[in-house]
């Protein structure tokens, strides 16, 4: 269960709408949607006030049990920063890994496309060229040279559009290292 998950269904446990927990934390309604459904993880500061307005430890939130047993909740108050800090590291290393996971797809999907096109420019470049036959050019190639310049500027587009990308994704895995050295720390 997410932390997302487990701050919906805690606050449908207490009856609060978003816009009630919302004003109690200090933020936007939209804010708290966005951390129900995963799309943003709360500042240290806004856990602990959503671990205080619910009256439970930051433990609850990386337990994988359910929310309303009182003896599943941890009172331990000296750790709870630590808990907290765990949960949102927890949070950004899985939304690093999917954004690595798309950029890796990305990029091969890319090199894939990039090699058809450098072959199809090869290809229509040795249909489109006409044949040198001493002092008279006869062409009766169907295709015109004008595509086989098109297909090469798309090739070296291409090219361009998958060195960023493999840029990004090398980008990426960095950080994902460095996000993992830190939580070492």
């Amino acid at each position: 269960m997410t932390f997302g998950s487990k701050l919906e269904k805690l606050r449908r446990s207490a009856n609060m709408s978003q816009e009630t927990l919302a004003k109690n934390v200090g933020v936007s309604r939209q804010t708290i949607y966005l951390w129900e459904s995963g799309n943003a993880s709360p500042s240290d500061v806004n856990f602990e006030k959503i671990c205080e307005i619910f009256g439970v430890n930051a433990e609850c939130f990386n337990n994988e049990t359910a929310f309303g047993d009182s003896s599943d909740i941890v009172e331990n108050a000296s750790s709870t920063d630590d808990f907290i800090k765990e949960a949102i590291l927890k949070e950004r290393e899985t939304k690093s890994k999917s954004k690595f996971v798309t950029f890796l797809v990305l990029s091969i999907v890319g090199f894939v496309v990039l090699s058809v096109l450098a072959f199809a420019t090869y290809a229509i470049g040795k249909i489109s060229m006409p044949a040198n036959t001493g002092y008279i050019t006869v062409s009766t190639n169907p295709i015109d040279v004008s595509v086989f310049y098109i297909m090469l500027v798309l090739s070296i587009l291409w090219l361009i559009v998958e060195c960023i990308f493999v840029f990004f994704t090398i980008r990426a895995k960095k950080r994902q290292k460095d996000n993992a050295a830190q939580k070492n720390y």
